[in-house]
């Protein structure tokens, strides 16, 4: 039989809600069985290779990334990421959460 290990530390990348036995029951959806949803975000600094992020809609978790990739993604230079806006698809993982389909968004 396999050995179930419950991390309960840990919080949710899309709510940022501890990953307990309750979370989730929602789904984080309301589109009939779609799982995700697009959020907005604002890069807020970035320190050597490290892009530092938050969502734009209050004080949230502070998250970080590789800077060129995400100025990849966005299409913009590394050296114009403080202060970006963009959007991206987010949708929970087995091992914390996928962000894709990223989109620069205007100002």
């Amino acid at each position: 039989m396999p050995r179930t290990v419950k991390v309960n530390a840990a919080s949710c990348g899309i709510c940022g809600n501890p990953l307990d036995d309750c979370h989730g029951v929602d789904g984080h959806s309301g589109d009939g069985g779609v799982t995700g949803k697009r959020v907005e975000y604002v890069v807020v600094g970035k320190r050597g290779g490290i892009a530092d992020f938050r969502e734009t809609d209050g004080d949230s978790k502070v998250r970080r990334t590789d800077a060129a990739t995400l100025a990849f993604e966005l299409g913009v230079d590394e050296s114009a990421l403080p202060g970006c806006r963009f959007s991206c698809w987010v949708e929970r993982a087995e091992y914390g959460v996928i962000r894709s389909n990223f989109t620069l968004s205007v100002k």
